[in-house]
């Protein structure tokens, strides 16, 4: 009986309409949280080799990578034709150090490749 009143009393409206928006928001949000932080797979082929390449190009050799959805180091929100990948590769002395890279595969910056170490 009271849903109904409450229903009826248009003044609340609005305010129930933006209560709804929100919490959908807040919905979208976590669960966009939940699937970056945790989702990894194989790195493609192409990418593995031109990381490969990057790591020889500066005296590393590349032992692990793997394909995250999030963006790690780079402070930007994921977008879909941005491949992130989470790379372990060691250095002439043996040092192993942890990286990122990101990989755009837009329309404009077509293969651009750009590289963070983690710590640096």
């Amino acid at each position: 009986m009271n849903m109904i009143l409450l229903i009826q009393n248009r003044d609340y409206f609005p305010w129930v309409i933006l209560a709804c928006f929100v919490l959908a928001m807040i919905a979208g949000g976590l669960f966009q949280l939940w699937v970056a932080s945790g989702s990894s797979k194989a790195v493609d082929p192409e990418i593995r080799t031109r990381l490969a390449q990057w790591t020889q190009e500066n005296d590393w050799q590349m032992v692990d990578g793997e394909q995250r959805m999030g963006p790690g180091p780079f402070s930007e929100y994921p977008k879909r034709n941005t491949i992130y990948v989470r790379f372990v590769a060691r250095d002439q002395f043996g040092k192993e150090q942890v990286g990122w890279a990101k990989f755009n595969h837009g329309l404009f910056n077509k293969g651009r490749m750009d590289v963070r170490l983690e710590g640096k």
